[in-house]
């Protein structure tokens, strides 16, 4: 269910529901502000709740849906939407036509894959600096939306982040020139759920270093080398490569996997 609380204080009983995110007069039949996300979907009406279906979806904290992925049903071969939701330990999907929820099979999605296995590789290893990861999968008040890139590179804004499994980041010594490594796309995500981490949940760090060029040193060289130090410890034979300046980061590769340090080609500095 989608919960709210009575707000009897004002108007008296049963006439303001309190849903978290907006009010609801059930006098008028109408919300008293529009949806805070409302320019991330353009194509649905400021003032619907859960894409006018509050029956099928789920809005815990008014703020963002889940993930879709289309997924081909085994009777009839087409393919029907689900939303998936991972909290840190269990993923589950839950078909939008039918509201039929399920657990997850590994392999259904390679992306989905991708994700809980980049996951596990930070949280496992005991390498998520801060718990940042495991505070914004695990809260019930934060909602990080997690869509694949086609771009390569990764990057976090306004409450998404946009991530390519696939991609790794070379990183060159700014002073030589020379190739240090390659970072894991796992070692990126970790990276943009930290600017989500200082954007949702540590706001103190986010005013410090609400100067963009500032944040990206801060995540990617000072952060980064705190969770690969991590990484290290645990398995002293990884080779995450780390920076010292953000502009060592210079070029997307494509990896061996999520968590591979190895690039299925090498890029060549022109």
């Amino acid at each position: 269910m989608n919960g709210m609380e009575k707000d009897d204080e004002i108007k008296g009983s049963g006439n303001s529901y309190d849903f978290g995110a907006r009010i609801y007069d059930p006098r008028l039949g109408k919300w008293l502000s529009v949806d805070p996300m409302m320019a991330k979907y353009p194509d649905l009406s400021p003032y619907t709740f859960v894409a006018n279906s509050p029956i099928l979806l789920v809005d815990k904290d008014g703020r963002d849906f889940i993930t879709y992925i289309k997924v081909k049903n085994a009777e009839t071969g087409k393919s029907e939407l689900h939303k998936v939701t991972f909290d840190g330990t269990n993923t589950t999907m839950q078909n939008v036509k039918t509201g039929a929820t399920t657990g997850y099979a590994p392999g259904t999605s390679q992306f989905v894959d991708d994700l809980t296995t980049s996951y596990k590789y930070i949280v496992d290893n005991g390498a998520d600096v801060d718990n940042a990861m495991k505070t914004i999968a695990t809260s019930k008040d934060i909602h990080v939306e997690v869509e694949e890139s086609k771009k390569g590179r990764a990057e976090y804004s306004d409450g998404t982040i946009l991530i390519d499994f696939n991609s790794g980041l070379e990183v060159y010594d700014d002073e030589t020139d020379n190739l240090k490594g390659t970072q894991s796309p796992a070692l990126g995500f970790w990276s943009e759920v930290y600017h989500a981490y200082i954007d949702k949940v540590d706001k103190e760090a986010g005013e410090k270093y609400k100067n963009v060029d500032k944040q990206e040193e801060y995540v990617h060289v000072e952060k980064e080398q705190q969770v690969v130090k991590k990484l290290q410890e645990k398995d002293p034979t990884n080779k995450e490569p780390t920076r010292n300046k953000y502009s060592e980061g210079q070029w997307d590769v494509k990896t061996k996997g999520p968590t591979s340090t190895e690039p299925k080609e090498t890029k060549t500095k022109k």
